[in-house]
């Protein structure tokens, strides 16, 4: 998936008015122990005479996902799964993050063994990638096992939908399916073919409607398809948004193999699923569904810049032809082919595959305990992620995990789920314990 978003804020279940959410910031945030904002932002140095932090006029949009908090928080320090959030008026809490940015930091915040150079050699040239941009697409291509592709790098997940729609798009003219629960991106084409929390863009616009006459949504299971005006056909095998809920294998490979012959071009986007959040490299691959495109980006830099990479087919270059040789300023940076090897050579020196399992030996015996106890159903426990539906309001849990330094993701079509992330080098022992804290909240 694209930029991946969520309910906004996590535990709004769609139904509130703007007057309801002045409630909740106003009363249960300071219930909660948090100072409720009001859009001020402070400057964070410290005060060395003594005296407190003066507010300064916030000049930070709150068009965006901050507003989730009920205040706006800082980061001042990231390392692996610890963060260190400072309030407004100064104050610093420690929290653990089960979150991993959407995934964007599958292998730790801050890791140390995944860096940028201290002094790049080169920065951004335009039209001209370094040497580092061929041996990554080399590694890439290499590591999903894929021979006759290529890889053409794009600026975040969302332009890397967009590129993937365009090469589908124009080796053969006609609608986009998708999957219903699929989120894809923010893009105008990308949100689109996007169902899942839609509605919560700022995109979402009359002009993004104006595309709904190109997309057709496909509900999962669904087996009776008329391929005849199809394009192309998009798809997470699982899907990251709607809650890490997975699509079935067998169906998804019964439906690659009816697009495959009707000449419709196959577009799996790993963007959220990929590098390992769930267990593999390439759950596309590793499901063997044989895509004409893969989509990554997140992970594959660690977040250390937003880089993306579009894998497809070499036969699709035929459809473009000639004179097409416009690109993003950015898409030659240095820094995102430095990171993107720097987290390649990572892969390569580390078990990685041993990380998930030991990550996920903790998950699963908080999935049993949960179905055993009866707390929570529609429980999916992928290897080093853990998503479930609470019996409880699953935005309450949120919020009371927030309360307890504890930093979880709410997901499903109404905000109804619960997405568990932790980096990949999480320590066992921490992992328990935030465990431990998710568990009491259930369990109250």
């Amino acid at each position: 998936m694209a930029a991946e978003g969520m309910p906004f804020p996590w535990w709004w279940d769609g139904g509130m008015t703007s007057a309801d959410l002045d409630v909740i910031w106003g009363k249960e945030l300071w219930n909660m122990g948090l100072q409720v904002g009001t859009g001020l932002a402070v400057d964070n140095k410290r005060n060395l005479s003594g005296g407190g932090v003066e507010p300064v006029n916030g000049r930070l949009s709150d068009l965006d996902e901050s507003q989730a908090f009920g205040e706006r928080w800082t980061c001042s320090r990231a390392l692996n799964a610890s963060l260190t959030l400072s309030r407004s008026e100064g104050t610093t809490e420690e929290f653990t993050d089960l979150s991993s940015a959407y995934g964007a930091v599958n292998f730790g915040h801050c890791n140390e063994d995944i860096r940028l150079p201290a002094h790049p050699k080169s920065d951004l040239v335009a039209g001209i990638y370094p040497p580092e941009a061929e041996r990554f697409a080399r590694w890439l291509t290499d590591a999903l096992g894929v021979r006759d592709f290529k890889v053409l790098f794009q600026i975040g997940g969302s332009f890397a939908v967009s590129a993937a729609l365009a090469l589908a798009q124009r080796r053969r003219s006609g609608k986009i399916l998708a999957i219903e629960g699929g989120f894809h991106g923010l893009g105008l084409d990308s949100l689109s073919v996007t169902t899942a929390q839609r509605s919560f863009a700022l995109q979402e616009t009359p002009l993004r409607q104006s595309l709904d006459s190109f997309v057709d949504v496909l509900a999962p299971g669904e087996t009776d398809i008329d391929w005849s005006g199809v394009s192309c056909l998009i798809f997470e095998p699982i899907q990251g948004a709607r809650g890490y809920v997975p699509l079935d294998g067998h169906w998804l490979q019964d439906l690659c193999a009816q697009a495959k012959n009707a000449g419709v071009t196959v577009i799996a986007d790993e963007i959220q699923c990929g590098y390992y959040r769930f267990g593999d490299f390439s759950v596309a691959r590793k499901w063997g569904l044989d895509p004409d495109v893969l989509l990554f980006s997140k992970s594959m830099t660690n977040g250390l810049y937003p880089f993306s990479a579009v894998v497809y087919r070499q036969t699709l270059d035929a459809g473009v032809g000639g004179g097409v040789v416009l690109a993003h300023t950015f898409q030659t940076s240095a820094l995102g082919c430095f990171a993107a090897c720097a987290v390649a050579d990572y892969i390569d020196s580390r078990d990685v595959k041993a990380d998930c399992r030991r990550v996920a030996v903790p998950l699963a015996e908080a999935a049993t305990c949960m179905e055993e106890s009866g707390w929570a159903r529609e429980i999916y426990q992928l290897g080093p992620s853990l998503s479930f539906r609470p019996v409880t309001n699953a935005g309450d849990l949120v919020k009371g995990c927030f309360a307890d330094r504890l930093l979880i993701l709410g997901g499903g079509v109404d905000g109804e789920r619960i997405r568990i992330a932790p980096p990949l080098t999480i320590e066992t022992k921490t992992l328990r314990r935030a465990l431990e804290i998710l568990l009491s909240r259930l369990s109250a």
